[in-house]
């Protein structure tokens, strides 16, 4: 399941010590915060353990400025999050959130995207009820998604989804 396939990545991208001097150090942050109202704030690679072909596209596409996402003041400064959102992450089950999910749900996701990977998108939409569609990019990763025509198609498919499910609602 999802869990496997998480632990899976995590071994490959940081060493069994790596991930458990890790979890402490979140969790020595959560002790802080309760203590101080204070967290530590680190570099999303300190987080997310990107693959090196990610980090080779993902830099050429921000430095362009085309990026969508993780847009900030100083293009060349690294970006930073809390480990509270760490150790959110960590007590975040997904499984549990889907099968809860009460209106319709879109799901994209890139075929060969490492960072969300098409198998995780595809659990996730197998256990969500009602209204939903998937659809996976042939041979797009998770950058490809976020400019040029894989953007478009996304955007394409979110409003044609939005105007068919949830326009009426609101």
């Amino acid at each position: 399941g999802i869990d496997a396939e998480a632990s899976r990545a995590r071994s490959e991208r940081r060493t069994e010590t790596g991930w458990r001097d890790f979890l402490a150090r979140v969790a020595a942050d959560r002790s802080r915060r309760a203590a101080t109202g204070q967290s530590e704030q680190v570099a999303i690679t300190e987080i997310i353990r990107f693959s090196p072909a990610f980090l080779a596209k993902y830099s050429v596409l921000s430095a362009g400025g085309q990026s969508s996402a993780m847009q900030k003041p100083n293009p060349s400064a690294p970006q930073r999050f809390w480990l509270a959102s760490v150790a959110a992450m960590l007590d975040f089950h997904p499984e549990d959130a889907a099968r809860r999910l009460n209106c319709p749900a879109l799901f994209i996701s890139g075929e060969v995207d490492d960072v969300a990977r098409a198998a995780h998108v595809r659990e996730l939409y197998d256990l969500v009820p009602g209204p939903k569609q998937i659809e996976i990019f042939p041979g797009l990763d998770h950058v490809d998604l976020d400019s040029g025509p894989g953007l478009l198609r996304q955007i394409k498919l979110a409003v044609d989804w939005f105007t068919r499910h949830l326009a009426a609602k609101f």
